[in-house]
This record gives structure tokens, sequence and C-alpha cells, in this order.
């Protein structure tokens, strides 16, 4: 599986892992047992008062807002005085510690994420998240320190407002038009005019909390054996069934042997693209913040000369654990279990970790999306683009197709990987 160089054991963070898992089941899909109780996602509460809220989509705005924020601080994401996009989304206070930073980001990566609370006032929302992350800062010698980080962020937007888009969602800028300039100290936007910068349009980062930061360490891995967690029973949502009907009656189309193909499909390229190194194996497949944080690690291998090898994979089996919908995504998770070679090694050959003969057996559970405009569409190769059905050989970071200009990554044509979370952290 795949392991973070750098991260203790103890504190391996969960988004990062996907390793070499998906389980291709003998007959039709199934739900595991209910042998644990699944918590209530605490974000569904949001939809009382929004029914465009999505839980998806949340989360990966929160992603994303936490890491262009460290990014900005540290002048990432700051290149020119027109590309401060997160600014709306943080109060006076943290735009100020943007504009006052003297440090100096050079990489944040985000390991876990998790909803800590939701409050429903009767003139606002308030939503604590708690991240554990990777940031690496470059000192003016030009040395990087790589230091664990757990903070929490307190999002608040006025009650009543409506989900947008999620492109216009995860594009940031001025929630009316756009604009990525920072705003006017009065909190006007410079381009529409309109007053962004209190929160009024949109979420916005009340208060930032964490511990003092902690280096992390040299590399890790494990020697094979049973992975801790595999043993649990499955968590699986009570509502399954009921989940599972109604998906069938907003995709009367929708054929689990597909989502498989589909589903192992990106598996395998997933652990293709972590074992060559290449990001570009994985861009087809994967929502922007799960690649960005992959993409981030297998730049750090390169430069490090290093090399997490995932071979001879084997897929036992696999459990669905969940099947939900919003107003923009239908979710499919899935808890998988296999096993595989697992080490990583330099690239003369040195062994630094893992076991070159003996195998790790695991299990996890991913995330798949796909929009709700999706239903009912027919993709035949899960290797060829879903739109145009070239290649995949010519996709963007920015998850285009080189031959018809479709933005493939977002769900918009067929499921897309949204989160991996170890057996041991998934509560449902």
């Amino acid at each position: 599986m795949l392991l973070m160089i750098g991260i203790p054991v103890g504190v391996i963070l969960a988004l990062l892992f996907f390793g070499d898992r998906i389980v291709q089941p003998s007959g039709n899909y199934s739900p595991g047992r209910v042998l644990n109780t699944p918590r209530p996602d605490p974000l569904l509460q949001l939809l009382r008062a929004d029914p465009n809220f999505s839980p998806v989509l949340f989360r990966a705005f929160a992603h994303l807002v936490f890491v262009k924020y460290h990014e900005s601080r540290g002048g990432m994401a700051r290149h020119s005085s027109d590309d401060f996009a997160v600014a709306p989304y943080l109060n006076e206070e943290l735009r100020k510690s943007v504009r006052e930073s003297k440090e100096s980001v050079r990489e944040v990566i985000v390991g876990d994420l998790s909803i800590g609370h939701v409050t429903l006032g009767a003139s606002e929302t308030s939503v604590r998240v708690l991240f554990k992350a990777n940031i690496v800062y470059r000192s003016n010698a030009g040395k990087d320190a790589r230091m664990l980080v757990k903070q929490q962020m307190v999002f608040k937007r006025p009650r009543g407002l409506l989900t947008r888009e999620p492109e216009r969602v995860l594009a940031l800028g001025c929630p009316s038009c756009g604009s990525r300039a920072e705003p006017e100290v009065s909190g006007r936007c410079l381009q529409c005019g309109t007053t962004i910068a209190g929160g009024e349009q949109d979420w916005q980062v009340v208060r930032l909390t964490g511990t003092r930061p902690e280096p992390v360490s040299g590399p890790v891995g494990e020697s094979g054996g049973v992975e801790v967690g595999t043993n649990l029973p499955t968590v699986v949502d009570p509502g399954f069934h009921a989940e599972m009907r109604a998906l069938k009656m907003r995709d009367p189309a929708f054929d689990w042997t597909a989502f498989r193909v589909r589903a192992r499909a990106i598996f395998m390229k997933l652990q293709e693209g972590w074992t060559k190194r290449d990001e570009a194996v994985l861009r087809p497949y994967e929502l922007d913040h799960v690649f960005d944080a992959h993409r981030i690690w297998l730049q750090r291998y390169r430069e490090e000369g290093v090399r997490n090898v995932l071979e001879d994979t084997r897929i036992d089996k696999w459990e669905v654990a969940k099947i939900s919908h919003d107003a923009w995504f239908d979710v499919i998770v899935v808890r998988i279990f296999a096993s595989m070679i697992d080490f990583h090694e330099t690239d003369d050959g040195k062994l630094l970790s893992g076991n070159r003969t003996r195998r790790r057996t695991f299990s996890e559970y991913f995330t798949f999306v796909r929009r709700t405009g999706a239903a009912g569409r027919k993709v035949l190769n899960p290797l060829h683009c879903p739109q145009c059905g070239a290649p995949l050989d010519n996709v963007s970071r920015l998850g285009i197709c080189g031959y018809c200009d479709s933005r493939i990554t977002t769900g918009e044509f067929d499921w897309v990987l949204a989160l991996i979370t170890q057996d041991e952290e998934y509560d449902g």
C-alpha cells in the first residue's frame, strides 16, 4: 500500500493512502454485514437549510481553502496582485496574517480531514473542520523542514445561502463574479463591487487554531503481514438497501458490473502511476484535491530518488459500505480487501522500508463519486476518454482531455475517486 515517507506510522494520514486495492467479487455486489453502527455524517444537518448542500463538495472546498491559505501565507499562490483567490473565504485577521507572513512554504499536503461539529443557528451556520497535514517550510538558507500540522478551521456563513455549482465553488475567487483579486479593505470586490470579505456571500474561515507543528522523520514502511484494522467488521450504512433502490430509480441503467469494471480500472491505474512515479497516469481518475496530494508526493519521491514499489496485487473481495446522493453527486463507498508486495527503494535499488518477498494484507474504504447528470451514460472503455473515446495519454494537469477539451475529472462523465480512508478511521 502507499506509505507516506516522513510520517510516523502512528499518524499516517488517511487520505493519502490508496495502495493497490479494488475487489472483484463473484456475482453481484452486496453490502457487508452491519456489524458496526455508522456515525451519521454531521454535514447532513445542513441539508435542512440548503437543499443544494453536498458533503462531498464541502469537504473538497474545505481542503482547497486550507491548502490555498497556507500556500498564500508562504507566497506560493501570490505571484501577482490578482492571485489571492482564497481571500474572500478568510476573515480579516487571517487575510492580514497572509499579508504579513514571512514564511516560505514549499508544500502543503492534507492527509486527514474530519468534521468536528456543525452548528445550525438562527442566523448563521458553522462547521468545525479538523486537518492533519504535512507542510514543508523552506529556510532562508534553502533547507526544507517537513512538519506535521494539526489545525482546526471554523467555517461560518449566513443561514439561508444556497450552495453554488461545484465548478464555481472550487474556483474560489469572488463568490459573485469570480475575480481572484484580494477585496478592498472595506470588503468590496474590486471587479464587481459586491461586498464579500465579511462572509456575506459564502463560507468564511473565522477562526484557525492548532497545536505546535511537529517535525517528521525519515522513511516509514512495514515488513509485511496483516495491516492493523483489516479484521475489523465492515461499517455499513443501515440505509443501504433503501439507497440502492433510490439509485436504481434515478438511474435504471445503473449496473454493478459496469461499476466494477470502472472501479477496478481506476484502482489498477493508481498502482501503476504510483510505482512509476508518474502522476499523469493518475490524473484522469481523481478529483482535484486527491490528485494534488498524490502529485506532490510523487514529485517528492522523484526529487529524493525514492520509489514506492507496489507489485503482485491480489484482490480478495469488496463490500459495499454506503450509497448516498445529493444535489450534485452520487456516492458509492466500497471496502476493498487485498494483498500485495509493498516496499520503498532508492533509484539504485537499495531497500529503504517494506519487504520484497513478504506480502501485506489490508483493507481500505474507497469513495467514488459521479455528477448526478452522468446517470444513464454508458462508457465502454474506462481506459479511454469518457467523452470522446480517445486514449488517456493527453490529459492536462487540470484534467482536460487533449483531444476533445472536456474536463473529465469532475465526475461529469463517469465515476472518479474522491477519498480513501483507512479501515480503522472509517466511521460511516
